[in-house]
C-alpha cells in the first residue's frame, strides 16, 4: 500500500492560487530546453515515471511552458526544480506572516522534552487550483506536463503551505507545538503528555 504522502489529495480551501499583474500571455513564453547530461536525463525519466504514477503531474499539449533543472542537495541527492522565474515576475506576492523565531525560543526556555517531525513531501499536500491549469506547466524532452500539486519553483509557495499548516495545528500552536513549513516541533516538560501528543 502507498504511504499517505504518495497519494494525490482532493481539492480544498488551501489550493494554490495566484493573481497576475498582467495578462497571462505576457507571463508565458516559449523557451529552448536547457542542456542536460545523460545522468540528469535518467533522473528526469525516473522522476516523471514516479510522479505520473502518483497522479502529481499530467501530460498535456502546451505551446508555452517553464523549463526544469536539478539542484544538488547537501546529501548528494538531487532536487527537481521548475524554472518558473518568468511567471513569478507577474505574480502578486502573498504577504502571509510567518512566526517570529525569538518568540519561539522564549517559549522553549523551560521545556525539557522535544520531538521534531518532518512532513514527507509536504508541499504535495497542496493542490494547484484548477483555474491555473494553463499557467503551471513545464516542458522536458518527453513533452509538456501540468502540475497538479505544489512543486519547487513557484512564488508564494511557502506562504500557501504555512497558511495550511497553521490552520491544521491551530489548536496546539504556541501551547505545545510550533510549525515552520514542513518542520513541526512538539515540546513539553511532562513526559506522559509529550508521548501522548506526539502519538
Amino acid at each position: 500500500m502507498n504511504p499517505v504522502s504518495n497519494v494525490l489529495i482532493l481539492y480544498k480551501l488551501y489550493d494554490y492560487k495566484i493573481e497576475l499583474f498582467e495578462k497571462k500571455e505576457k507571463a508565458l513564453r516559449y523557451l529552448l530546453l536547457y542542456k542536460i547530461s545523460i545522468f540528469e536525463l535518467k533522473l528526469i525519466k525516473a522522476y516523471f515515471i514516479d510522479n505520473l504514477n502518483k497522479g502529481f503531474i499530467e501530460l498535456l499539449i502546451a505551446l508555452f511552458a517553464a523549463l526544469i533543472f536539478f539542484i544538488k542537495k547537501q546529501d548528494g541527492s538531487f532536487r527537481f526544480y521548475i524554472d518558473f522565474r518568468a511567471l513569478n515576475n507577474f505574480i502578486r506576492k502573498d504577504r502571509y506572516s510567518f512566526f517570529l523565531i525569538n518568540k519561539t525560543f522564549a517559549r522553549l526556555l523551560k521545556v525539557k522534552l522535544f520531538t521534531k517531525l518532518d512532513i514527507r513531501q509536504a508541499f504535495y499536500k497542496i493542490r494547484i487550483n484548477l483555474a491555473l491549469k494553463e499557467l503551471i506547466i513545464f516542458r522536458i524532452r518527453y513533452g509538456a506536463y501540468k502540475c497538479k500539486v505544489l512543486l519547487f519553483g513557484l512564488i508564494n509557495r511557502p506562504a500557501t503551505y504555512q497558511r495550511y499548516i497553521n490552520d491544521l495545528f491551530f489548536d496546539f500552536l504556541n501551547i505545545f507545538c510550533t510549525a515552520y513549513l514542513n518542520d513541526i516541533l512538539i515540546y513539553f516538560s511532562d513526559l506522559l503528555k509529550h508521548v501522548y501528543y506526539v502519538r
